[in-house]
């Protein structure tokens, strides 16, 4: 596959998606109250997966049986070959369990590994389900906010190792980071990890974003960033957003400790979710196989779309806009307009017909960002940048014209 398979910088044809059960595109009435936006919000790509999943799909499909599944070694191995082809990370096949996803993957942890009433920590701003995930099972939710320094986040070890000294019994990390675009450094995690280990905190490591990181950033397993750290690690990945699969559902979690691994497939077991599905095994296994090439053209495509928002947007009308090191999303800082953030969302909408991710969504750190998704055609990132300056004219009266990308 050559790069010509992506939409071209001057394409303005999107892959229709209204009318699918999309949640990004046949939701948007239900989240913002009106259908007729330019959805940038729900994190995944209005892009074409690989073609050789689509092959592979298209070749199960012609079976006429579609009975229940199990996952073949093959499966599991070419998750292995990829981690190692890819990252370095040498992973066992005995370290490998299942998930749905990896939300349904950070609950089966909780329950596997902590008791009602334990201390879970997230690191804020952060993906919100992490918020739900720990409340939602009975756990007490501790937060560590991110320090941030002009669109620049870094961890708080010295507050960490307060709420470590607490009580707390897990941690969850996001790594790469979502929102902020963050891809930690290995010393960064070293350091982290030394807490880790010295507080005796679980840590369970979303990596779902691994793959999609920009040179010259890198990303590093949070399992392979120090001694005796693959023990005291759970790693969740999945292939949903790297090959835009996320509509299948299929994660895996890599848990090297051999004793937390056996309390985890027990949770899996009670809750029945060890079936397979037959696509999502099909997609899984030929992404992992043959979706390099694919991703390689991939990544300057993006990189390139995040570039394009930041040259528009950083410094215009007191926006500020740091380029992420990792994912396809940009955060939007707006908090130089001094509005509330109801009154932005509404600007948005209302004036630039545009749906963004609400910075609230994030946890309390995110009032007065918002966030884009840049994972699509060229000509969707530039009308997005154009609806935006639209939605701040509006404060000043300018005409639409003068505001055009």
């Amino acid at each position: 596959m050559n790069l010509d398979s992506f939409p071209r910088p001057d394409c303005s044809d999107l892959i229709v998606r209204k009318g699918t059960n999309c949640e990004k595109w046949d939701r948007l009435d239900q989240v913002y109250g009106r259908d007729d936006l330019l959805p940038m919000w729900v994190a995944d790509m209005d892009l074409p997966v690989p073609p050789e999943v689509v092959k592979a799909i298209k070749l199960r499909a012609g079976h006429p049986a579609y009975g229940y599944t199990f996952r073949p070694d093959s499966y599991y191995q070419a998750f292995i070959d990829w981690a190692l082809r890819r990252h370095g990370w040498q992973i066992n096949f005995e370290w490998l369990s299942d998930a749905p996803g990896v939300i349904p993957a950070l609950a089966l942890c909780i329950n596997a590994l902590t008791d009602p009433g334990d201390q879970i920590l997230i690191q804020t701003p952060v993906y919100g389900p992490f918020y739900h995930v720990v409340s939602s099972n009975n756990r007490k939710l501790a937060t560590s906010p991110l320090l941030e320094d002009r669109g620049y986040y870094r961890m708080n070890y010295d507050d960490l190792a307060a709420k470590f000294a607490k009580g707390v019994k897990m941690l969850i990390l996001c790594n790469p980071h979502n929102p902020v675009g963050r891809v930690w450094t290995l010393d960064e995690l070293r350091h982290l990890g030394e807490l880790c280990l010295a507080y005796d905190v679980k840590i369970v490591a979303d990596e779902i974003w691994a793959d999609l990181v920009f040179p010259p950033f890198k990303y590093h397993p949070m399992a392979a960033a120090g001694h005796e750290l693959a023990r005291q690690t759970i790693t969740l990945m999945a292939p949903s957003k790297t090959f835009n699969i996320a509509g299948l559902h299929n994660s895996v979690a890599v848990i090297p400790n051999k004793e937390w691994k056996r309390s985890y497939d027990q949770a899996t077991k009670r809750a029945y979710l060890g079936f397979a599905n037959v696509f999502s095994v099909t997609a899984f296994t030929a992404a992992y196989c043959h979706g390099g090439e694919w991703l390689d053209q991939l990544l300057p495509y993006l990189k390139s779309n995040c570039d394009q928002v930041v040259a528009a947007l950083d410094g215009y009308c007191s926006l500020r806009v740091r380029p992420p090191e990792g994912t396809y999303l940009v955060w939007l800082d707006f908090r130089g307009l001094e509005l509330d953030q109801d009154l932005l969302i509404r600007m948005l909408v209302e004036h630039g017909k545009i749906g963004l991710s609400d910075g609230r969504f994030f946890g309390r750190e995110g009032d007065g960002f918002m966030r884009m998704n840049v994972g699509c055609p060229r000509s969707m990132v530039m009308d997005g940048i154009s609806r935006i300056k639209k939605s701040i004219a509006c404060l000043s009266g300018e005409t639409e014209s003068e505001y055009e990308v």
